[in-house]
């Protein structure tokens, strides 16, 4: 939900950060650089006044590309609404640092005591904020060899309440699989997330067979998903009230909210890549979209793509005599990669917990295998990022295409377009600039 009045606040620290930054540039002799800074500060305060005006029209991120006002002002918005804060706070306070140590060292040699030091309090650091402010720079991602710090995922766009029945809502769902009619229901029976997660630690004292992290080969599961709602359905208060899927989100609620640093995520590919080759190569590939493929160093999940040369098409799933991607996951709970299953049925898509190793967190892991018709749609859609994703729809749009991940529809005419070569192609079919996936992470 896009907070205009937090918006404001922001806007404002931006005038403060440029008016330092002028200050700052003028004691540098760097008019040129510092004659620049009042068209920015008259942006600033244009925007302000048309958010303070119409700033309440905007509830989500939907609502951006509608919004009248100017392009630079959309991106700073769309910026708010996914990180809390805009890139210029942080460029800004970059900028700053480095012009305060250029001061410093020319006040020392030319041994003056007149000069000032203008000090900033940072903002408050987002790895994948932080990510675009480094692509930006082009900056190279080695120059960072420590594992960036775990932080909680947080719901796109919303601002935690700070009490009351929304507070609850809010953090209810921040269980997997729990939306908000699931939370207003549990909120009803008096339940709250710390109430349910307390209740499955007294559960799994009793019961602690269930916290083991090692899945069941599939034709087990069912039967341990049957053992573990009939215990539980006979001996807890709420957690009897949600699903197998809400379950293992409680099971796993702590591993679900740390961030995965990317290099684990390239060992993971390592090790998929090379159960994929053995299934069926040179026909079977997996792809890990997301904000991995965007170039942030954490990710929230792992989103994948498996696609085989002879799947060509939605019926031709009935041809295989296994099924790959069921195939795929066998193996991957063999080896104990594969830590829990949360869905066990369908031939086209799975849901799990995995881990690389002896590693203390589970993951979460998303499985898509499509028909190669469609594969290059359905890459672009996974990618993301969930902005651009709208930003490119509402252009198809404009142009009198309907955008989804299964093609290209022509409004007009009905037909629909798949079967793209390369996601380069399918950009130039609808006259939208090629972005690689760095690019695509605003």
């Amino acid at each position: 939900m896009f907070d205009s009045n937090e918006f404001i606040v922001i806007l404002n620290k931006l005038l403060t950060l440029r008016t330092k930054e002028e200050s700052l540039l003028r004691s540098l002799n760097k008019v040129k650089e510092a004659n620049q800074i009042p068209f920015r500060l008259k942006n600033y305060k244009k925007w302000i006044t048309i958010i303070k005006k119409n700033g309440k029209q905007i509830k989500t991120i939907a609502d951006v590309e509608t919004f009248d006002c100017s392009d630079k002002l959309k991106k700073k918005i769309s910026e708010f609404i996914e990180f809390g804060i805009i890139i210029d706070i942080k460029k800004t306070e970059k900028t700053l640092k480095e012009l305060n140590k250029e001061l410093i060292n020319s006040s020392n040699s030319s041994n003056s005591s007149g000069d000032i030091t203008i000090h900033i309090n940072p903002s408050p650091t987002n790895e994948a904020f932080d990510n675009i402010l480094n692509i930006e720079s082009n900056k190279s991602s080695n120059t960072n060899t420590t594992e960036p710090k775990f932080k909680k995922k947080k719901t796109r766009g919303d601002t935690r309440p700070s009490g009351g029945d929304e507070l609850v809502i809010f953090d209810l769902q921040r269980i997997m699989g729990i939306g908000p009619s699931n939370a207003k229901k549990l909120l009803g029976l008096g339940a709250n997330l710390k109430i349910l997660i307390d209740e499955w630690d007294k559960f799994i004292n009793l019961e602690p067979s269930f916290k083991i992290t090692t899945a069941k080969n599939i034709r087990e599961q069912s039967q341990f998903q049957s053992k573990l709602e009939g215990i539980i359905r006979n001996n807890t208060n709420y957690l009897k009230e949600l699903t197998y899927h809400q379950l293992i989100g409680i099971k796993y609620f702590e591993h679900i909210e740390k961030r995965i640093p990317r290099d684990e995520i390239k060992n993971m590919e390592k090790l998929i890549k090379s159960v994929v080759s053995k299934i069926d190569s040179p026909k079977m590939n997996v792809e890990i979209c997301g904000s991995y493929r965007r170039g942030n160093i954490t990710s929230g999940d792992i989103d994948m793509l498996l696609t085989h040369s002879d799947y060509k098409t939605e019926e031709d799933i009935n041809k295989f005599r296994v099924n790959p991607l069921m195939e795929f996951i066998r193996i991957l709970t063999q080896i104990h990669f594969i830590k829990d299953h949360i869905t066990i049925n369908g031939d086209t898509k799975y849901m799990g917990m995995c881990a690389l190793g002896d590693s203390p967190y589970a993951r979460r892991i998303d499985i898509k295998f499509v028909p190669t018709y469609c594969y290059i749609n359905t890459l672009l859609y996974f990618t993301g990022s969930f902005n651009f994703n709208i930003k490119m729809r509402n252009h198809a749009k404009s142009k009198g295409y309907k955008l989804n991940e299964y093609g290209i529809e022509n409004l007009k005419t009905k037909e629909i377009k798949t079967s793209f070569e390369t996601e380069e192609e399918l950009f130039k079919y609808i006259d939208y600039p090629y972005l690689t996936p760095l690019q695509r992470d605003i």
